[in-house]
């Protein structure tokens, strides 16, 4: 697996790692990545550049590790859902609120995968796809075919077809809670609705796509 940072920056002080961090997710998530200057985050951090290339490659290195964090905090929580044995039913809510509880956490970390997903960036996610991609595949791939052998969606539902499909709902879910356009587009078609009723709007609507 690669790593986006040297090994020195695993040799640093937590409150100086964790200073770095903070100060790189906020910046890339308020600029983007074109407009953001790595100079500046390391002047906002306390270090030199020479200290920040001594512990990354790149701005390229920087912003990839940074949206890796996001990532591997995602993986873990959905890790731990992978794990819960309740109905189809549940899982999804628990997946829906889940995913409305890590972006309200995390919403920086939640632009900076929105910004990966532009054409802009098109080179740089290709580093990081793959990985981002695989935990999510495997966890829908699981419970999708729980709920086949349960009885619970129809025994040929196109497995990979159906998890893209729920993925792309939570993708939409994310970006309508992070970022002031898509909360805009959200509120064009839906009004003002109560977050509750808009999750469980969603879940009806997913199960609903497993009816003949």
């Amino acid at each position: 697996m690669q790593q986006f940072h040297k090994d020195t920056f695993s040799k640093i002080t937590d409150s100086k790692r964790d200073r770095i961090i903070t100060t790189a997710i906020k910046q890339f998530a308020e600029q983007g990545y074109t407009a953001t200057n790595i100079n500046h985050i390391a002047k906002q951090a306390g270090i030199s550049i020479g200290s920040l290339y001594s512990y990354f490659n790149s701005k390229e290195d920087l912003f990839l590790a940074m949206v890796e964090i996001g990532v591997q905090l995602l993986n873990d929580a959905v890790a731990e859902l992978e794990a819960f044995e309740g109905s189809f039913s549940d899982t999804l809510e628990r997946l829906l609120e889940l995913t409305v509880r890590y972006t309200k956490e995390h919403p920086d970390l939640t632009k900076l995968y929105l910004n990966l997903s532009t054409e802009e960036l098109a080179p740089l996610s290709e580093r990081l796809t793959e990985r981002i991609e695989i935990s999510f595949h495997g966890f829908y791939e699981t419970i999708l075919k729980r709920a086949q052998d349960k009885g619970e969606i129809p025994p040929e539902t196109d497995i990979a077809q159906a998890a893209y499909f729920i993925d792309n709902q939570v993708m939409m879910l994310q970006f309508s809670l992070s970022t002031r356009y898509y909360a805009q587009r959200l509120k064009k078609y839906l009004g003002e609705i109560d977050q509750s009723v808009l999750l469980a709007n969603l879940k009806q609507s997913i199960l609903r796509s497993f009816d003949g």
